[in-house]
């Protein structure tokens, strides 16, 4: 059990390395891509916004990683994790991270050692060895002195591995919603602003194609039969020609140019919480990506003094701060007992277009690009902006009901239907984990009963 188990100086079983200092007027050699403190999550790595530094031949060893690596953040949220599996090579690190490795011949784990300092990192136990008085650094000499609890390795691996199978089956949960998205945004792509399909008509009708969309037609012509054929009931929804519309070019002919309001309406009277009962409060980061983080009763003594009262399913929760960091959400379920954050504006549709379909657009990569810069253009304290920025995007929307309904129905219905369902299963692992977590590290809970637990769930 957890109380016979030696406490061992982390120091003792590791070799650990800080990053390169980021320095463009002294650094030489080639550009390799780096890994800094924004790289690093609980768990795994944003690698969508990597940077260049110039490394020498002799650094590549001391600052490169291997598959197995740990990664350690010095600062910003001290002790966030996660080990390395080579998703981009040749890959550096920055000095604002650690490097870990288990001594070679020393029996550790490395995933019982990120398993121990992510647990022991959340519950504050590193917050002793923190320097620092506003900016909280975990430096490599307080690092090595960290004191943990070491069972035998064949104790370390079965627990790694006993956790390891739950976040093994959330990230491929993850992956597979990837999947469906990415598929869901091409055909989008293709449908509603390559208009592949009008263009199709277009070719085969013999009309002709506006300059600008010339590359495209080419590039279908040349596909031939290999052009994958919609359903004729479909394919004839769409028109064969094109017209020039002033605010967004060449569309389809019958199509509109609309904007966000001619689709959603924003809800926004607030109601005082003071006299509330209780109540599950959502702020702007209790929802990311379509993921809603909590569902838990929130203290009312702790809630700001206004809230958005007025929510119901199929509404659209869209933050209006840094709209690039995906606070968003379809909601999908009853949400009678919930209350929103004034920050927090509440879309609800109006007219014939779906409130899934506008959701889409909506977390569309273009849309949060444009309205980053929006937010960024206006000045404050930070990047924010509000309905009135909002409803001013456009859009190009068929006026056939029928074309939008296939599409929602034989797509995006499907694709959020199992992608939410996948998240769900997602938050029930992801508790299950984080209930086992400190019962196996303390040796309060067997690894016999906790494989009967993880087996049952999976």
């Amino acid at each position: 059990m957890g109380s016979e188990w030696p406490t061992v100086r982390l120091g003792d079983h590791i070799e650990t390395c800080l990053g390169k200092m980021l320095d463009k007027q002294k650094n030489v050699g080639a550009l390799h891509p780096y890994l800094g403190n924004k790289s690093v999550r609980w768990g795994s790595f944003n690698l969508d916004e990597l940077s260049e530094m110039r490394f020498q031949d002799h650094e590549h060893e001391k600052y490169g990683l291997r598959h197995g690596d740990l990664v350690v953040c010095e600062g910003g949220e001290p002790g966030r994790c996660a080990i390395w599996k080579d998703r981009v090579p040749d890959m550096k690190i920055q000095k604002a991270l650690h490097r870990i490795r288990p001594k070679k011949g020393l029996e550790l784990d490395v995933y019982y050692l990120f398993y121990w300092l992510t647990f022991n990192a959340k519950i504050g136990r590193l917050d002793a060895f923190f320097t620092g008085t506003t900016i909280k650094h975990l430096t490599g000499r307080a690092l090595v002195e960290l004191r943990l609890e070491l069972p035998p390795i064949p104790t370390q691996e079965s627990i790694s591995r006993i956790l390891r199978s739950l976040d093994d089956k959330i990230e491929l949960n993850r992956r597979m919603n990837e999947t469906l998205e990415s598929m869901a945004r091409a055909l989008f792509k293709s449908w509603f602003v390559d208009f592949d399909p009008v263009i199709d008509n277009a070719l085969a009708a013999g009309n002709p194609i506006p300059e600008p969309l010339s590359a495209r037609a080419e590039t279908r012509r040349a596909l031939g039969p290999q052009r994958k054929p919609l359903p004729k009931n479909i394919q004839n929804h769409f028109p064969s020609s094109f017209v020039f519309d002033d605010e967004m070019g060449w569309i389809p002919a019958g199509w509109e140019s609309v904007t966000i309001s001619d689709m959603v309406e924003s809800i926004s009277e607030t109601y005082p919480l003071k006299d509330v009962e209780k109540v599950i409060f959502l702020n702007t980061g209790d929802i990311l990506a379509g993921c809603f983080l909590h569902d838990d009763y929130s203290p009312v003594k702790g809630l700001p003094g206004q809230a958005k009262k007025t929510i119901q399913k199929d509404d659209i929760l869209f933050s209006e701060i840094r709209p690039k960091n995906k606070r968003h959400a379809f909601v999908d379920f009853d949400v009678s007992d919930y209350v929103v954050s004034t920050k927090l504006m509440v879309l609800r549709s109006r007219g014939n277009v779906e409130s899934l379909f506008t959701y889409f657009l909506l977390k569309q990569e273009s849309t949060t690009n444009h309205l980053q810069m929006m937010a960024e253009s206006r000045s404050g304290t930070f990047p924010q902006i509000t309905y009135t920025q909002l409803e001013t995007v456009r859009f190009t929307l068929p006026d056939c009901d029928k074309l939008l309904s296939y599409f929602c129905s034989q797509f995006l219905g499907p694709q959020f239907e199992q992608s939410r369902k996948r998240d769900r299963e997602s938050e029930t692992l992801t508790k299950l984990r984080d209930t086992l977590l400190p019962k196996l590290l303390s040796g309060e809970l067997r690894i016999p009963d906790a494989e009967k637990l993880v087996a049952g769930s999976l």
